[in-house]
């Protein structure tokens, strides 16, 4: 699933299926640059409880 970003640490109507709902939970996000991997896990985001797509929280 996909990951995208959310200003807020609400529960939201998620926009992608229109149907679920998100939920506090966990993604794992990966940053490539110059040849170089980082991958984040557990990262606070929140999750739709329907499709399972991710929105990263930024502070």
């Amino acid at each position: 699933m996909g990951a995208g970003l959310c200003h807020e640490e609400t529960t939201m109507k998620c926009p992608i299926c229109k149907h679920g709902e998100t939920k506090p939970g966990k993604a794992s996000v990966t940053l490539e640059r110059g040849g170089a991997t980082l991958v984040f896990r557990n990262v606070p985001a929140e999750v739709c409880d329907n499709c399972g797509r991710r929105f990263i929280l930024r502070k």
